[in-house]
């Protein structure tokens, strides 16, 4: 069984991307790492080849098109170029906010290794923590998406779809997916001080709004917060992946919340129904789950992440 494990990154530096922690926790589980730059202006480059010192991980570079910014399309093109460049059975996506703890590694590779012949099983399907406002909190509100495709089997066809956030074939098709066995993906997305998250947040967001005249209109504004406190921000007592200990270490300090609550009537309302019935309305998927909520035999599902505390 062959693994490459496939990402890109464009300005890491300035936008304060753990993507050398992102490669690194998953790096045990892969042959090759297939890293793809878009064009940077911070030295990202530069940076990464000194710290991913690693004979598995090639880094390549790629141009940024700005002609495809419009909807997040340019996320998907250069996952797909980093994804071109893998070879093997299974291809590993990692964000570059994003990490796999370590203990999760083990069952991981079971689980490829159990469905590698396996042709009904196209990807592997990963729950999540979203890391809010600092390191010790996590946020379960309906806005953040509880499961998304981090494994694929390589040369069946898929592509990155949308903005990146999962996988399709060209014809819009969803791959046919089953857990990752009690594994799970840490975002480190919103875990910034506030002052490196106002810089990702205009840069992330031209990606979206095709007028910079208007990005404005889209930013959080001087004097208000970043985070917002919820009463679905809950307490992150376990561990994180070890890539991540010294930027956390280094990080240090309480977590950035306070002020009052400020979740709508109506959104309370809906999430008192979907955590009773243990749906989420509406809720997108990039994928079809073999095997129903149990997963394939050998490898059940477990509870997302509103049913239960972390798991780590």
């Amino acid at each position: 069984m062959r693994v490459c494990g496939f990402s890109f990154v464009r300005n890491a530096l300035v936008n304060d991307y753990p993507v050398v922690e992102a490669v690194r926790s998953v790096l045990p589980l892969c042959d090759e790492f297939q890293l793809v730059v878009a064009d940077s202006t911070d030295g990202t480059l530069d940076y990464l080849e000194g710290e991913l010192d690693d004979p598995r991980v090639l880094i390549t570079t790629a141009p940024w098109d700005e002609s495809l910014r419009t909807g997040g399309r340019i996320l998907a093109r250069l996952t797909n170029v980093a994804l071109e460049r893998a070879e093997g059975d299974w291809g590993v996506y990692i964000q570059a906010d994003e990490a796999i703890h370590e203990r999760y590694h083990p069952a991981i590779r079971s689980c490829m290794e159990h469905y590698l012949e396996d042709d009904r099983v196209q990807g592997l399907l990963f729950r999540f923590r979203h890391f809010y406002g600092g390191y010790r909190t996590i946020h379960t509100g309906r806005k953040w998406y509880r499961r998304e495709v981090r494994v694929i089997h390589l040369g069946i066809g898929l592509r990155s779809w949308g903005d990146a956030m999962g996988f399709r074939f060209p014809d819009g098709g969803k791959p046919g997916v089953v857990w990752a066995a009690d594994a799970e993906v840490f975002h480190y997305g919103w875990a910034r001080t506030e002052e490196t998250f106002r810089v990702k947040q205009k840069s992330f967001t031209r990606l979206y709004v095709p007028d910079d005249s208007e990005l404005g209109d889209h930013l959080t504004q001087p004097g208000e917060p970043v985070y917002r406190n919820s009463r679905y921000i809950v307490p992150f007592t376990g561990t994180h992946p070890a890539p991540m200990l010294p930027r956390i270490a280094v990080a240090g300090g309480p977590d950035r919340l306070g002020g009052p609550l400020t979740d709508s009537p109506g959104r309370r309302l809906l999430e008192w129904v979907e955590r009773r019935l243990r749906v989420r309305f509406g809720e997108p998927r990039n994928f079809r789950l073999l095997g129903g909520k149990r997963g394939l035999p050998g490898y059940p599902a477990g509870p997302l992440p509103f049913d239960s505390p972390p798991t780590v």
